[in-house]
């Protein structure tokens, strides 16, 4: 090791939204460590995490998943503030669209189990009958399923 090199508690390879997300949870539990991030791409123009068109559901039967993504929606809600530089506020242009699951018959009573569960951990979620996800939906096909669980997020 370089004697100049600075001493460092923690290198974290890669700064997308795993190794950022990594080291700000870090300092915020101990601002005192020493953390450096390494990233090849310092304008993160070309990372796989600003080109990737994910969401985030709720639609998860184990209560931890729920919790986990119920806390990533707020937290992605208060980013742009939360992430703040100087005065800048810091966008991230998240859409909050939605997840539809459509199921068929025999799967609706698991269905509404599921919701129920969803519901009880603190989700948003409709239960939409054939003809609420027709008239939400008009290019889904109300013939073939008799619910489906729409959640925000």
């Amino acid at each position: 090791m370089n004697p100049k090199s600075p001493k460092l508690d923690i290198a974290i390879l890669g700064g997308g939204i795993l190794g950022s997300a990594t080291a700000y949870f870090l300092l915020k539990e101990s601002p005192d460590l020493s953390i450096c991030v390494v990233e090849p791409d310092p304008t993160y123009e070309f990372a796989s995490t600003l080109r990737a068109s994910g969401g985030c559901r709720v639609q998860f039967t184990c209560p931890e998943n729920i919790a986990m993504s119920l806390y990533s929606i707020g937290f992605i809600k208060a980013f742009e503030q939360a992430m703040a530089s100087n005065g800048r506020p810091a966008p991230v242009d998240w859409v909050e669209g939605g997840y539809l699951f459509i199921v068929p018959p025999d799967n609706v009573a698991n269905l509404e189990r599921n919701v129920k569960r969803q519901r009880a951990e603190g989700c948003v979620v409709d239960l939409l009958t054939p003809q609420e996800l027709k008239a939400k939906f008009p290019c889904c096909d109300r013939q073939r399923q008799n619910g489906s669980p729409h959640a925000r997020g």
